[in-house]
């Protein structure tokens, strides 16, 4: 290669040489003329920047044949070469050349010349320059396509990702599986399956991790555990203890895993909750989470069975067949599974339901015996009744029937034979009946009266009250009611027939005389009204003639005779009240003083049993 240069000196006149230059143009017909420039001066150009005036002799001049170019060819020329900016140092311009020598003529030919000459070296230089430039582009672009093909697939760095623990329905994130250091030292994570959604146990998460523009594919493991929905404890329950890990329905599938689950409020021992639903508060890796804890009762109750065994027709209760009833829970109910049959004769097993109020039941059985009764019902009280024409009768009043368990019964009567509009006497019939079956009647009279029972009680009720003062014994009252009665009355042989004792007695208060019958009655009334206890007794005999007299028990002494209508002066000095023995040995003196057979004979079979002695 070949360096050009060309010098000029400078021009004292600097702006008269460019308006020189303006007028003077080139011929662009003119070969550019260019001088070989030794070495030498080229290194000392290079060295010696400075020392522009210096211009080296030329030492050969060569001449080029003419070229024909066209004004546009060398327009063109001249717009690659002419700029300054690609100017050899040391080198100046055609128009330069000519502004310094306004009067050269060779030399103007010649400057031009070197110019077009330093002008296509110039060009080739710049066509070098891009093509190294351009090689240069195109090796490097290579070398880092490779290099960033190396980078990205083979290079690598350091990471380390740990397993995951969650709840089922807990978001994840790619940068969980990685170490706080890791991501602080610049690594960032994603999962290469975007629309990835956790599932319930152990499963891969494929992960693309980043560090600058190296990206490494690996997977981490996440552990996705569900809590339980309840837990559910038996009531009064001691020595169960909770873990917090109870509260999870896969806690195995993370078995050797390290995570945290805690109460983040404390429990109280089981023993101590009452039946219902409480919420427990718990956390996995400080994520909060609620189960419930349903503390139930499912033990039924304990209770021991207790035979027993009862009177046919007693009343019984469930109750009564267990003992050492048991439960944590208060005792809802005792009740039979089925009622047992009172009435039946036979022995049964009797089931017993014990029930507490969460509804456990205890089924207890026990054996049930049934005694039966064997002799039929006794019927007492009942009396015969008097009452007004229209007045209602109360049949039951002091009337009562025992089973021969002696237990009370009840006591029905059949009133269809009475007519309480007539006057007369009538049959009741008394019945009762026992829960074996067994039943008793009684007949008892009704007399249905013109009188008013009521006005016969006030007239007795007077005479009481003028007698009687409170002071008195029973015994001493009977003696009195005995002497009112046989100074008032008079002992006469009536018509009277009447088994009414309020008639008998309305006689005897009416008429003041009677036989033994209106005496005995009109008694009757006086010792009821006084509250002794009393009762008409009749003679059985063969005779025609009959008697009656009472029986009496007052201050319960016992039963003893008591006899208003005396015969002359055959009771001697007997008092008021006499005994069984005294009763037979007054008969027989009465025998012997008239003749009268059995005076005081009956039936003791159908009265209570008189003192003998």
């Amino acid at each position: 290669m070949k360096l050009i240069s060309k010098s000029s000196s400078k021009s004292n006149d600097s702006s008269g040489s460019k308006k020189k230059s303006k007028k003077k143009k080139s011929d662009p017909q003119k070969l550019i003329h260019t001088e070989e420039v030794p070495a030498e001066a080229v290194q000392s150009h290079v060295q010696e920047p400075a020392q522009k005036t210096a211009r080296p002799a030329p030492q050969e001049k060569f001449e080029y044949p003419e070229a024909s170019l066209s004004d546009k060819q060398l327009e063109a020329l001249q717009s690659v070469i002419k700029p300054s900016a690609w100017q050899i140092p040391g080198q100046i311009s055609i128009e330069q050349e000519n502004e310094n020598n306004p009067s050269g003529g060779k030399r103007k030919k010649k400057s031009a010349q070197s110019s077009m000459e330093i002008e296509s070296g110039e060009r080739s230089i710049v066509k070098t320059v891009i093509l190294v430039i351009f090689m240069i582009a195109i090796i490097s672009a290579a070398g880092f396509a490779g290099w960033y093909y190396w980078w990205t697939t083979y290079a690598t760095f350091d990471y380390e990702v740990h397993p995951v623990v969650v709840l089922d329905g807990q978001s994840i994130e790619a940068v969980d599986f990685l170490y706080p250091e890791e991501i602080m030292e610049g690594i960032s994570a994603a999962m290469r399956n975007p629309g990835f959604e956790p599932a319930k146990g152990f499963q891969f998460v494929p992960l693309t991790l980043t560090l600058g523009l190296r990206t490494v594919d690996t997977a981490a493991t996440l552990y996705v555990l569900s809590p339980i929905e309840y837990t559910q404890h038996e009531f009064g329950v001691v020595g169960t203890t909770l873990r917090p890990v109870d509260f999870l329905t896969n806690a195995d599938v993370a078995s050797g895993i390290t995570f945290e689950i805690r109460f983040t409020e404390e429990l109280l021992p089981l023993e101590e909750y009452p039946v219902g639903e409480f919420p427990v508060h718990l956390a996995l890796n400080d994520e909060p989470f609620i189960v419930m804890l349903h503390i139930v009762d499912t033990t039924p109750p304990t209770a021991t069975s207790v035979n027993k065994t009862i009177q046919i027709g007693t009343e019984i209760s469930a109750e009564e067949f267990v003992t050492d009833v048991f439960d944590l829970s208060p005792i809802a109910s005792i009740s039979f599974v089925e009622e047992p049959d009172i009435l039946s004769r036979d022995d049964q097993t009797v089931k017993v339901a014990v029930e507490d109020i969460h509804g456990n039941v205890a089924v207890v059985q026990a054996e049930l015996s049934i005694l039966f009764n064997k002799v039929p019902p006794e019927l007492e009280g009942m009396e015969t009744i008097e009452s007004e024409i229209g007045t209602a009768i109360d049949y039951l009043q002091g009337v009562t029937a025992h089973d021969d368990f002696g237990r009370e019964i009840g006591v029905h009567v059949d009133d269809t034979g009475v007519d309480q509009n007539t006057e007369g006497t009538y049959t009741a019939i008394y019945w009762a009946e026992d829960y074996t079956g067994l039943r008793t009647e009684v007949e008892v009279t009704v007399h249905i009266l013109s009188v008013d029972p009521e006005e016969i009680y006030q007239q007795v009720d007077e005479i009481l009250a003028r007698i009687l003062n409170d002071g008195m014994t029973q015994v001493d009252q009977v003696r009195v009611i005995q002497n009112w009665i046989m100074q008032n009355l008079g002992q006469s042989t009536t018509d009277f027939d009447s088994q009414s004792v309020l008639e008998g007695a309305a006689r005897a208060l009416q008429d003041r005389r009677g036989d033994s019958k209106v005496f005995s009655a009109l008694a009757e009334v006086m010792l009821t009204r006084a509250g002794i206890p009393n009762m008409r007794i009749s003679r059985t005999s063969e005779a025609d003639k009959e008697h009656t007299w009472n029986l009496i028990n007052p201050d319960e002494r016992g039963w003893h005779h008591f006899d208003s209508y005396r015969t002359g002066l055959v009771l001697g000095s007997l008092a008021s009240m006499f005994t069984d023995s005294q009763a037979k040995d007054i008969a027989r003196r009465i025998e012997a003083h008239n003749r009268t057979k059995d005076y005081y004979t009956y039936d003791p079979e159908l009265y209570p049993e008189v003192v003998q002695e």
